[in-house]
């Protein structure tokens, strides 16, 4: 079970990371250590027999994980039950594994997108840490899949009550980052908002700007 959350954290990760690799050499990024991965997934991307074989490999990755924690469920059933609520209240413990882990993988990709390493950054440290920070939700949320499956109901209760703790603490370390946030009040008319990014040690950041005038309309002017 472990073995599956672990498989699954490193092919999100590379997948996470294959997407944001840069359409070409040629955009102007700042390049952190580790630009040679960036080029070597360039060049997959660059070929769509390449792309095409990098989805089907994630997919079928993936699809061989769920199919070793499916097993792994299984095996930690050691009897079956007869009825159909005790089977519901059986199913009901890794189902609900299942939505903490979705939502704590989503939490994460907009930390690690908007936060720790927005667009333009071209680190490659988000590949260890993304795989990581999945792991950290992949892994806790299997073993309480199979605790309760086994029937150990008092471990799984503790560590899906983690799993929400979890989640609750990155939506408040989110929010205090201003994840959801809007930027600012809208411009108003005859006025365009824009956004600049702006190269940091390990990422990048962005600066908010209105054109009052708006210059890209018909009428022309001059920035305020």
């Amino acid at each position: 079970m472990i073995a599956a959350a672990l498989g699954a954290a490193g092919v999100l990760a590379a997948m996470l990371f294959a997407s944001r690799a840069p359409a070409g050499a040629d955009f102007l990024l700042p390049r952190r250590g580790g630009w040679a991965l960036f080029r070597a997934v360039m060049a997959v991307n660059a070929s769509p027999a390449g792309r095409l074989a990098f989805e089907l490999l994630a997919a079928l990755a993936l699809l061989a994980c769920a199919a070793g924690a499916a097993l792994s469920l299984r095996r930690a059933v050691r009897r079956r039950p007869a009825s159909w609520s005790a089977r519901l209240g059986l199913a009901m413990g890794p189902l609900f594994a299942a939505l903490l882990a979705a939502r704590l993988l989503s939490r994460s990709l907009d930390l690690l997108e908007l936060v720790w390493f927005p667009y333009g950054g071209a680190d490659a440290f988000v590949l260890p840490a993304s795989a990581a920070i999945f792991a950290l939700a992949l892994v806790p949320a299997a073993l309480a899949a199979r605790e309760w499956a086994g029937g150990r109901r008092r471990r799984a209760s503790l560590l899906l009550g983690a799993l929400i703790a979890l989640d609750l603490g990155g939506g408040l370390y989110a929010a205090a980052h201003g994840v959801g946030r809007v930027w600012s009040p809208p411009p108003g008319p005859g006025k365009t908002l824009y956004a600049v990014l702006v190269p940091r040690p390990r990422a990048s950041g962005a600066g908010v700007y209105v054109l009052a005038p708006d210059v890209f309309s018909d009428g022309g002017g001059a920035a305020a």
